[in-house]
């Protein structure tokens, strides 16, 4: 599985964001729904690999319905795996510093990124209220995870 999304990262890399929406995206999606929880599973991790290969649109409008319907997973491997997929993406998008970019092509440029305070309105509006909800949840690992990511993000606030 990491392997392959690795690949997939790879592959967005160069093909760029339009094409990884177009062609990836939308599988990552499927598996999302999917009945066994070992596509589910992958799809965190693909959400997870991909994330600094896409542009702040494509998280915002494929990356973020996926997760937020694995919050409620019956499995609790999901749920924290969401939480850790969370966590990726908080660090993503304090990063991003407009709507083109990705983290990849920044870090190509050797540019560091700042931010920008549409990312930051996403990890308060569309990230927050879901770790949240994970923070209470009645497995002890899916609370640890969701604690960690949302840590992470209180932590950026406050340096």
């Amino acid at each position: 599985r990491e392997a392959s999304t690795q690949n997939l990262k790879k592959l967005t890399d160069v093909f760029g964001v339009q094409w990884a929406n177009e062609a990836i995206v939308p599988k990552v999606v499927a598996m999302g729904g999917h009945p066994n929880y070992l596509y589910r599973m992958t799809t965190c991790f693909a959400v997870s690999t991909l994330a600094p290969a896409l542009s702040l649109p494509v998280i915002q409008e494929s990356i973020f319905p996926i997760l937020s319907n694995l919050v409620n997973d019956q499995i609790p491997n999901i749920r924290f795996n969401v939480a850790k997929s969370y966590a990726v993406l908080i660090d993503v998008l304090k990063r991003l510093p407009d709507t083109e970019s990705t983290i990849l092509s920044l870090e190509k440029t050797g540019k560091a990124g700042s931010g920008s305070s549409q990312g930051d309105q996403l990890i308060r509006e569309q990230i927050m209220p879901n770790l949240e909800k994970l923070m209470t949840d009645d497995d002890v690992d899916v609370r640890f995870f969701a604690s960690q990511a949302a840590k992470s993000y209180s932590d950026a606030m406050q340096s």
